[in-house]
């Protein structure tokens, strides 16, 4: 499917799901008595260059106040605007919700394509497996050094390829692990990765969970998050995230 109809048919989704939960009354025409204040009015957002996960909290934070009235439709249209039909109080806020979200889009962002790594490596006592690539072995080093007789090898692996902005997606591996996008914007500063991953414990335990809020630089393994996973003979094991970005259209 097209990345952006796919994207505005999210968004739509979302904006439907979420007034939906208001309760009843959005189909209802106004009641006789109702002020000029409140009657609604019909206002159309150009949103083509928002990001999905924007919308959504913006829109649950927007429900969730008491002192509005929420009564209304929104529907977004096929060129990318949102088409808001609510009162006028509700209108402001949404002009402004939208504004918001405008103004924290980064002012560098570059269409290139990309991918993402994300290594689950186990980190116990041992030898190194030997199977993990030299320049992640190598990046990793320093790391593996602060432990005596400790090792690496590889727990999960998951890639995932992307040509320009995107959000509201997920990779699984077949092992269980699971990526879940909720922000990936690639600018001249770096990729920024808003994410969130699971992966099952190789103790038996429950499954680890890393928010991430970083920003990739292309070319470089960074290490998102460390969490203990078992251990034996009374030393203990961990479970590393690395994650690495690379752009793909670059000369190998």
């Amino acid at each position: 499917m097209n990345p952006v109809k796919s994207r505005r048919l999210l968004v739509g989704l979302l904006v439907a799901l979420s007034l939906a939960l208001v309760g009843c009354e959005l189909d209802r025409p106004p009641r006789a008595d109702t002020s000029a204040e409140e009657a609604s009015v019909l206002r159309v957002h150009d949103v083509s260059d928002l990001q999905v996960e924007g919308l959504e909290g913006k829109l649950n934070e927007l429900l969730s106040r008491e002192d509005l009235p929420l009564r209304g439709r929104v529907e977004l249209l096929d060129d990318g605007r949102l088409a808001v039909n609510a009162s006028r109080h509700l209108q402001d806020e949404i002009a402004g919700m939208i504004e918001q979200l405008r103004e924290s889009v980064p002012a560098d962002i570059v269409e290139r394509p990309f991918r993402i790594e994300f290594w689950f490596l186990r980190l116990a006592p041992g030898e190194s497996s030997g199977d993990l690539p030299a320049y992640l072995a190598d990046e990793l080093a320093p790391l593996v050094a602060q432990y005596e007789d400790y090792g690496l090898s590889i727990q999960d692996y998951l890639e995932s390829h992307h040509s320009s902005a995107s959000s509201m997606r997920s990779i699984y591996s077949g092992s269980g692990a699971l990526v879940r996008f909720r922000r990936v914007v690639p600018t001249e500063q770096g990729i920024l990765l808003n994410a969130s991953t699971q992966s099952d414990s190789a103790a038996g335990r429950r499954s680890i969970i890393y928010e991430i809020d970083h920003v990739l630089q292309p070319g470089k393994s960074l290490v998102l998050g460390r969490a203990h996973d078992g251990g034996d003979a009374g030393k203990a094991s961990y479970q590393l995230l690395v994650a690495r970005a690379e752009w793909t259209d670059e000369a190998d």
